[in-house]
């Protein structure tokens, strides 16, 4: 195996340099990138790579994805045998292929 996981770490496992990690205590971390604020980390898996061990963590945290606004009008296209194109808004093209 050259990863393993643990699914519950308890509270602030992350703290001063330092990730603890149930059974083996703390271990030293280089963060790549910041906790979200108001992130809650989850999990941890701890993965064996030729460059070394790496700590991967889990965070879940609420975001508030935008609805997206349909614009525009709606247009189906079909490819056929008779006509090279043609819309659903009554677009008719011929191909020049003889």
């Amino acid at each position: 195996m050259r990863s393993f996981s643990f699914p519950q770490l308890g509270q602030s496992p992350l703290n001063n340099g330092f990730v603890k990690l149930p059974v083996i205590g703390a271990v030293k971390v280089r963060q790549s990138r910041s906790i979200p604020d108001g992130g809650i980390i989850k999990q941890a898996r701890v993965v064996k790579r030729i460059s070394g061990w790496y700590v991967m963590l889990t965070v879940q945290w609420d975001v508030s994805i935008p609805e997206t606004v349909p614009h525009g009008e709606a247009v189906g296209i079909d490819v056929g045998l008779t006509s090279f194109i043609a819309t659903s808004n009554g677009l008719s093209k011929k191909s020049k292929i003889r």
